[in-house]
């Protein structure tokens, strides 16, 4: 609703609720992907794998969190960085990432 209506006060809620939100699931996932992975070589790939997309997703969360807070009428930040960084790192999270650790899933 923040962009629909562009008020600061939605936009500040959000920036609330996504931080937690995104706090709850960093806490899940970083002491998951931190164990040492299994002796299966499968399950090691798999969880490098993730491990590097969790940290492009966390640094995207922070570059998404500075742009919200902005908006919420928060410290300027330089936005067209910001934007920028949070439109390429979630590129790089949600499609560049996967399809490079696993190329034979391009082959037809």
């Amino acid at each position: 609703m923040g962009f629909l209506s562009g008020r600061p006060l939605l936009f500040a809620l959000a920036w609330v609720v996504l931080t937690g939100s995104f706090a709850l699931l960093l806490a899940c996932l970083i002491p998951t992907l931190g164990r040492r992975a299994a002796a299966i070589p499968a399950v090691a790939h798999i969880v490098g794998g993730m491990r590097g997309a969790v940290a492009v997703l966390a640094v995207g969360i922070a570059a998404g969190l500075a742009l919200a807070g902005w908006l919420a009428g928060g410290p300027a930040v330089p936005v067209a960085p910001r934007v920028d960084s949070h439109a390429a790192l979630g590129f790089a999270d949600w499609v560049a990432l996967p399809v490079l650790r696993h190329p034979h899933a391009l082959r037809i």
